[in-house]
């Protein structure tokens, strides 16, 4: 848990631009579906996951998993 508390607190975070240039391609409409495989601690996940209405996040990393489930 450790890892992952880490690579949650010092991953750097993402640009609002990489989030709109993704959702300009994609143009969800808030009825597609989103799977993110390798979400890690969902920090991109999280910031998508509110244009879609079904979502899935999925990791080998179990503690990666738990660490997304708290992201706020």
């Amino acid at each position: 848990t450790a890892i992952s508390g880490n690579y949650a607190a010092y991953r750097l975070t993402y640009p609002a631009e990489l989030f709109q240039s993704i959702l300009t391609k994609l143009a969800p409409d808030q009825r597609g579906r989103l799977v993110d495989i390798g979400c890690g601690t969902g920090q991109i996940f999280h910031d998508l996951a509110k244009h879609f209405a079904h979502c899935l996040g999925v990791d080998p990393s179990a503690t990666q998993i738990a660490a997304a489930t708290q992201f706020p």
